[in-house]
Formats: C-alpha cells, sequence, structure tokens
C-alpha cells in the first residue's frame, strides 16, 4: 500500500489517470475502477477473513495514507463504528498504550496524538485539532444526515467558535450556513468538513449511503 501510494504521486501529473498507472506499474495487472468512487481516486480492495486483522490494517493506514498520499503530517481521522459496544471497545484500544491498534498509530505519530470520543471532540480547541494527529470515534448512527434535528455534532456549539473564524472564501463555501445567514454554524460537522479528514469505516459493507 505504501509503495501504491508513493507512485500515485509520482503519477501525478504525469498520466492521465495516476491511480490506474500507479496499481498497473505496482501490481503489474488489470486495473478495475471502483463503483460509485471518483476514478481519480487511489483504490484497493484487500480481503481480510473474519478475524484476520482488518483494525489493524486500518490502524495502519492512517499513517500510510497520511504520510504518502495526503503529506499530512497532523491528520484529522473520523474513525466510524457501527455500535457503542464497538465504539467502548474502539476506544479503549486506541487509547491503551500497550495495544496494538494503538502501538501501529504510534509508529507514525508517536505522543503526538489524540483520540476523541463524539462528545469530547464537541469541545475540540482549534490547537488540538491542528497540532496533532486527532482521531474522531463515533457510531454511524451519530452522523446519519437523513434526520439531524437533535443530534449534537450538526448544532451550533459554543465551544467551537474559534474554529470558524479568519476562515477564507473557499473554506466558508463548504459549511453549512445558519438559515438565512451566511454564518457558517459552529458545529462539529463543519469542523470536519474544514479538515477533510480521513474516514475509517468499520464494518463498511452494513453503510449505505449516496
Amino acid at each position: 500500500m505504501r509503495n501504491y501510494l508513493r507512485k500515485v504521486e509520482k503519477f501525478d501529473g504525469i498520466a492521465d489517470n495516476p491511480a490506474k498507472a500507479a496499481f498497473t506499474d505496482v501490481a503489474e495487472a488489470s486495473y478495475w475502477a471502483a463503483p460509485l468512487v471518483n476514478e481519480q481516486t487511489p483504490y484497493v480492495c484487500i480481503r481480510i477473513p473474519t478475524g484476520g486483522g482488518k483494525t489493524i490494517v486500518a490502524a495502519h493506514a492512517v499513517g500510510v495514507a497520511a504520510k504518502e498520499y495526503l503529506q499530512a503530517d497532523n491528520p484529522m481521522v473520523l474513525w466510524l463504528v457501527p455500535s457503542t459496544a464497538i465504539l467502548d471497545q474502539t476506544l479503549a484500544a486506541l487509547r491503551n498504550l500497550h495495544h496494538p491498534y494503538r502501538a501501529a498509530l504510534a509508529a507514525d505519530f508517536g505522543r503526538n496524538l489524540s483520540v476523541l470520543s463524539v462528545a469530547e471532540a464537541l469541545a475540540l480547541s482549534r490547537p488540538d485539532a491542528t497540532g496533532g494527529a486527532c482521531i474522531i470515534v463515533g457510531t454511524i448512527q451519530a452522523f446519519r444526515v437523513d434526520e439531524t434535528a437533535g443530534r449534537k455534532v450538526y448544532a451550533d456549539a459554543g465551544a467551537l467558535m474559534d474554529h470558524f473564524s479568519g476562515l477564507d472564501a473557499a473554506q466558508v463555501a463548504r459549511l453549512e450556513k445558519v438559515e438565512g445567514s451566511d454564518r457558517p454554524v459552529a458545529s462539529l460537522a463543519n469542523v470536519l468538513r474544514l479538515h477533510r479528514p480521513m474516514v475509517i469505516v468499520d464494518e463498511a459493507h452494513n453503510a449505505r449511503t449516496p
């Protein structure tokens, strides 16, 4: 994966489709575009059986993708899980300095890493959002957009106001606004839109969305 993403960067500006050119070069096999994914987006499918360690692969993938593709020393990551039980397990593992998941992240980020629940992220400071790798762990249900009423991730939060000062026009344009105004909603959802985080989706085959 690391070699593939490096090659994507190498072919950028040279090939019409760097993702395809890099795959062909590294795998020496035919490239099949993923359905519903932008054809310029690097895409690799790794089949891992149940119990085969997909979560530790995900933990390693954060550092690889951040450094080799995003060129981000301090990435923001939204890690979505399917249930509150798995949420508690994932938070505990990522916070445990001796757990293999945390060790995988520490290999790339050392101690410059914070792991937050959605509730904690609702008070995320601007320096903490950019001063190190920031992983926000939440359930998929907390971010469902078909019914946002009452969901705290989409609501104005005074503690997040500082994130929305000094933005340029392009940044403001992609944010949700307070109804009837041009002011961005000071929400966690908008903080995520600002940082365009890497997204890890546990059991993604059960998460369907346009």
